[in-house]
């Protein structure tokens, strides 16, 4: 099996028999011995119906730049970049999460507890 560039576990698919775009073809692919030619994607950025966007790894050689982000097929990503990408979004709701339970509680805290005046009163003897 040949490969160029460098290997990553992240990576995207890209079926043979599909017609490459001249955007994909500036990468330098991966070859695996199935046929497929795999470019190196630093993560899944956003997710929308049956699409990924990805951000590239690398630079545009002719501009210096970093590539611009662009919209994948998600069958078209490997498992461990999909992997990666469901672990940030749920670490990203868990923190969101956590952001308003503070709120919550306070909510709850200020129905719940007296002030000691109150507890005094309330008081059976």
């Amino acid at each position: 099996m040949a490969t160029k560039g460098k290997t990553k576990s992240k990576t995207f698919r890209k079926d043979d028999s599909q017609e490459e775009t001249q955007q994909l073809s500036q990468f330098e692919p991966h070859e695996s011995d199935n046929s497929q030619s795999f470019w190196d994607v630093v993560c899944i950025l956003r997710e929308s119906g049956s699409k990924y966007q990805v951000e590239w790894a690398g630079k545009d050689p002719q501009t210096g730049q970093k590539w611009k982000p662009s919209w994948i097929p998600k069958e078209d990503c490997t498992d461990p970049l999909i992997q990666d990408w469901k672990a940030r979004k749920r670490a990203r709701q868990e923190a969101k999460k956590m952001a308003e339970q503070p709120k919550n509680m306070q909510a709850l805290i200020g129905l719940v507890v007296l002030s000691p005046i109150e507890a005094q009163r309330t008081q059976l003897p």
